[in-house]
C-alpha cells in the first residue's frame, strides 16, 4: 500500500471534480448552446474515473486516501451535475434528491465503519456501475433535446433501479460490518 498522497491516480480523482465545475457553470449558462462543450468536459471527468484506478494498480500507488478520494470525487461530481441540471430544468428535483440522499447515506455508513473498524470500505462493482449509468443518464439529458424521447426515460428508470440496488448492496455490507464488530 502506497502512503504518498500526491500520486497520479489521486490527482486524477481530484481533477474529476475540476472538470465538472465548468460543466455545471455551462449548464447554468445555456445547456443547449454549450451542449458539446459540456459533454466533452463530462467525458474528460468520466475518463479520470477509469484512469485513476488503472494508474493506481499499474504503478502500485494504491493509497488509503485514494480509496476514499475516488468515490467521494464521484459523488461530488454527480451531485454538482444533478443540481445544475435541476436548476436548468433538465432533471427533476426528486431524482436529484434521491441520488444525493443515496450518496450521503453511503458516505455516512462508510465513515462509521472507518471509525468502528479502522478500515476503508471500497466501492463495489454495483456502485461503480451505478455511477456509470448515472453519467450516461446525465449525458442523455444534455444531448437529447426532446423530453418525450424513450431513451432518456429508459435511462432514468435504469438509473433509479441502480440507485436502489446499489443502496441495498451498500446497506447489506454496512450491516455485515456492524454485526462483525458486535460478535
Amino acid at each position: 500500500m502506497h502512503r504518498k498522497f500526491l500520486t497520479l491516480s489521486n490527482l486524477l480523482s481530484i481533477s474529476r471534480v475540476l472538470f465538472v465545475l465548468p460543466s455545471a457553470y455551462l449548464i447554468f449558462t445555456d445547456p443547449q448552446l454549450y451542449r458539446w462543450e459540456i459533454v466533452s468536459l463530462i467525458f474528460l471527468a468520466a475518463s479520470t474515473d477509469y484512469l485513476d484506478g488503472f494508474f493506481a494498480r499499474r504503478f502500485n500507488q494504491i493509497t488509503e486516501m485514494g480509496k476514499i478520494l475516488d468515490p467521494v470525487a464521484d459523488k461530488i461530481a454527480i451531485a454538482v451535475l444533478c443540481i445544475a441540471l435541476v436548476f436548468s430544468g433538465k432533471i427533476s428535483i426528486w431524482f436529484c434528491t434521491l441520488v444525493i440522499l443515496r450518496d450521503l447515506a453511503i458516505m455516512i455508513g462508510s465513515l462509521r465503519i472507518m471509525k468502528i473498524k479502522k478500515v476503508t470500505i471500497q466501492s463495489n462493482w454495483i456502485g461503480k456501475w451505478t455511477v456509470t449509468i448515472l453519467a450516461i443518464y446525465i449525458l442523455s439529458t444534455i444531448i437529447i433535446i426532446d423530453d418525450r424521447l424513450w431513451l432518456k426515460t429508459g435511462l432514468q428508470v435504469i438509473s433509479i433501479v441502480m440507485v436502489f440496488v446499489s443502496f441495498i448492496s451498500y446497506l447489506r455490507r454496512y450491516l455485515e460490518e456492524v454485526r462483525s464488530v458486535q460478535e
